[in-house]
């Protein structure tokens, strides 16, 4: 499995919460990850200046994928996406620590539907009734000529 099956993954992930997730709550992913184009610095040593550029404003290695934020408990989810065989890294595995300690509640997830378990144990999924609502807005701005209005890979139900 690759990086390109995590992204995936979490592209499934990012359109299901787009739909699902209950009102009071927000998400956003972290873009940690990509390759940085690459300078020479002092010494002929050869480093990606907008990791380093990014390092300082504060990136940090290891955090979560997925940040879900809530009004209920738990206020924050943070959700590491992995295929199937995928393992945590050190860095991921100390950022989980942190943000256990921190009273986060980290969950490493495989599939949507790891997803959907996990917002549905929580409370923090749309009634159905939202959802048929939020559903036809979404066909009616579609059908408006707003093709952003329908998530890309998320079937209606």
């Amino acid at each position: 499995m690759s990086k390109s099956e995590e992204h995936k993954i979490q592209v499934g992930i990012a359109n299901w919460l787009r739909v699902n997730l209950r009102l009071g709550s927000i998400f956003f992913a972290v873009p940690n990850g990509g390759s940085r184009k690459m300078t020479t610095v002092a010494g002929g040593k050869k480093l990606p200046l907008e990791a380093i550029r990014l390092k300082k404003e504060g990136v940090t290695a290891g955090v979560a994928d997925v940040i879900v934020i809530s009004d209920i408990e738990p206020r924050i989810l943070a959700l590491e996406t992995k295929t199937e065989k995928g393992k945590q890294s050190e860095a991921q595995k100390w950022w989980q620590e942190e943000a256990e300690r921190a009273g986060i509640s980290y969950h490493v997830v495989r599939s949507v539907d790891d997803v959907r378990d996990l917002v549905t144990q929580f409370g923090l999924r749309k009634p159905k009734e939202d959802l048929r609502q939020r559903q036809q807005t979404d066909i009616d701005q579609w059908l408006a000529g707003n093709s952003e209005a329908l998530p890309v890979d998320e079937p209606l139900n």
